[in-house]
């Protein structure tokens, strides 16, 4: 297998651009400076993502973050962060599909978004997370959430949850022999509400 390595490069400075939402200071935390000289992809993507949690947590749903690598003189790479922030948006409706028993209320009060609170894409898969949780009602793995399409003049976002009734009733069977009383047999059953 040929490899050609190419040459190594130094981590430079990092610069953030188009932030008018948070302050560099804060954006620039998010990068681990190596103890060693050397630029590192893995770093570079972590403080990424570590950036677009921010945004996404903080209502902008649609912000974009792209890096760029200025190469400078002595092998030395500067990374540039360039930010597209959007707009914030808030939630609008959250609707709950395939909850034939199980009422809405039950599933919102462990739903940690609000109608009418800023978009926060953590709290929702802790929510996702806390109504699997539930055991009521079992959430769709391949289509969890569906995003309606925004409403760009109010800033908000509907969800829909879909799932389906999970299985509440519960029914055992059992028996066995004693040389006291002979042959016995027990039957259960149990239902959740």
């Amino acid at each position: 297998i040929p490899v050609v390595e190419g040459e190594r490069w130094k981590f430079g400075t990092i610069t953030i651009d188009g932030n008018k939402v948070y302050s560099d200071e804060i954006l620039l935390r998010a990068f681990d400076r190596p103890r060693n000289p050397w630029l590192r992809a893995s770093a570079v993507d972590k403080g990424v993502k570590a950036i677009e949690e921010v945004y996404r947590n903080n209502g902008y749903i649609y912000s974009q973050i792209d890096v760029e690598l200025v190469e400078k003189p002595d092998n030395v790479a500067d990374v540039v962060v360039k930010i597209f922030e959007g707009d914030q948006f808030k939630v609008g409706r959250i609707e709950f599909k395939g909850n034939d028993r199980t009422r809405d209320k039950v599933l919102r009060r462990e739903f940690r978004l609000q109608e009418g609170l800023v978009m926060n894409m953590g709290a929702l898969k802790n929510s996702v997370y806390k109504l699997n949780q539930l055991t009521y009602f079992k959430i769709d793995e391949d289509n969890p959430i569906e995003f309606e399409p925004p409403d760009r003049e109010n800033k908000t976002v509907d969800l829909t949850v879909n799932g389906k009734e999970s299985d509440r009733t519960e029914l055992l069977f059992g028996g066995g022999w004693s040389e006291l009383d002979g042959f016995f047999g027990q039957f259960s059953m149990q239902t959740q509400n």
